[in-house]
């Protein structure tokens, strides 16, 4: 049952026990709903119908007709008053809602599916951002996400807010709003995953005005070469771009104090706990040179499964040497020519990260921009440490040797980062 409604506003506040005894609900751990009675809000949902999504819908529909629904993968909905009747919205499981009514449709009998609800007092925005990040079944494309983005930016959240509402880089923000403000040829490559979404991010950042025209002729490459999705190695060749005439040298002028720069992060740091790790090698020397040893990691890496929850559990993976029961660890997912990363870390003041990357972390078109990525992660965790324990001396000296591993390890005159065994080195 569908319903328009005001998205930038959350509907007006109602009773649940009402909506549920109107509904003839039953409660035990859960609400016990009547599928046919959950409504849907007109275009809130920011699924995009194409024939994967749809083939995903019927996956369901065919393991609800086989096992039943599920009860550990209850429905999320919102109470709402409508017209003097207190109704659920669907807010979370609006595939699995898809799949309950197609399998009715059929002529199975499905009484009732698991319902909770989210708090009454929760305004559109909480429910918006719920669409990333309560999301417990196929995570959302970047598109759908970029869509998400756009609805909280009418909101009046910035792109600050909007990352960490969503826990996504600014960075990654800004090139999804780009994405889902591009020509709709953009889109459309994208949406029908003949172009990754990063791929399409860098192409609007380098040339908007040109990036259609490159990407269209990107696919046309990749299908002429018998693939059905286009990477940057299709690409013409790259366009150019100007830069600003180099200032004159001012001879009156002082030599400015070198300043520590991070290795792989923007903006210029100054820290003096970390003056003896100076950073002489550029984000953009770093590519160029790891961009030649992105045809080894597609040797060594073979295409992965993530499981059913979207994660990656098999990866490929880096490990720092240990000191003072201290480690950094680096692991990488390949699927569909796009590659993902996510960190893991252990400091004598506390550790972190230890996620596995899933289908909902940025993707990369190659394995060292993912690389670079997590890098980046460690040496923010690594910097902020020092700076908040300056006179811990097991930290610093942890932290240095792992920050100048970090270092050498993306460093043109050392080997490049390549997949170790796990038996060889720490846990």
């Amino acid at each position: 049952m569908n319903a328009e409604l005001d998205l930038t506003t959350a509907p007006a506040r109602g009773n649940t026990k009402a909506a549920m005894k109107s509904a003839g609900a039953r409660s035990a751990d859960l609400w016990q709903v009547d599928p046919r009675l959950l409504h849907v809000m007109e275009g809130f949902n920011v699924r995009q119908n194409t024939p994967e999504y749809d083939e995903h819908i019927e996956s369901i529909t065919l393991s609800i007709i086989e096992n039943g629904y599920y009860s550990d993968r209850p429905i999320a909905g919102y109470v709402a008053r409508k017209d003097g009747e207190n109704i659920i919205y669907v807010i979370d499981g609006h595939t699995r809602l898809a799949a309950v009514m197609r399998a009715i449709e059929r002529g199975h009998n499905i009484e009732t599916v698991p319902v909770v609800i989210k708090p009454a007092g929760s305004s559109m925005e909480d429910l918006t951002v719920a669409l990333v990040k309560s999301n417990e079944g196929r995570p959302l494309a970047p598109m759908e996400i970029g869509m998400v983005c756009k609805r909280l930016l009418g909101m009046g959240l910035d792109e600050k807010t909007i990352a960490q509402r969503l826990g996504f880089s600014k960075n990654y923000i800004d090139g999804l709003l780009l994405l889902v403000g591009a020509e709709k040829p953009i889109r459309d490559l994208v949406s029908s995953g003949q172009v990754a979404a990063t791929l399409a991010m860098q192409e609007l950042r380098s040339d908007p005005e040109a990036a259609a025209k490159r990407l269209q002729e990107a696919v046309r490459v990749a299908h002429d070469a018998g693939k059905s999705k286009a990477t940057k190695k299709h690409l013409p060749t790259p366009p150019r771009t100007s830069s600003p005439p180099a200032a004159e040298p001012d001879d009156q002028q002082p030599t400015p104090p070198k300043e520590i720069e991070p290795a792989f992060g923007k903006g210029i740091l100054q820290l003096s706990t970390i003056d003896l790790l100076r950073i002489d090698e550029h984000l953009a020397e770093l590519m160029r040179y790891h961009n030649e040893c992105n045809s080894e990691w597609e040797r060594i890496v073979p295409e992965m499964q993530p499981n059913e929850h979207g994660v990656f559990v098999d990866v490929a993976t880096i490990y720092s040497p240990p000191i003072f029961n201290s480690a950094l660890e680096i692991r990488i997912a390949r699927r569909n020519d796009c590659w993902r990363s996510s960190v893991n870390y252990s400091l004598p003041t506390g550790g972190g990260g230890g996620s596995y990357p899933s289908l909902s972390d940025p993707a990369y078109s190659t394995a060292t921009a993912a690389l670079l990525s997590a890098a980046r992660n460690l040496e923010e965790v690594i910097i902020d440490a020092m700076k908040r324990h300056p006179d811990h001396n097991r930290t610093q000296q942890a932290c240095r040797h792992l920050y100048r591993w970090l270092r050498e390890e993306l460093n043109p005159s050392t080997r490049p980062l390549i997949p170790q065994q796990k038996e060889a080195h720490h846990e």
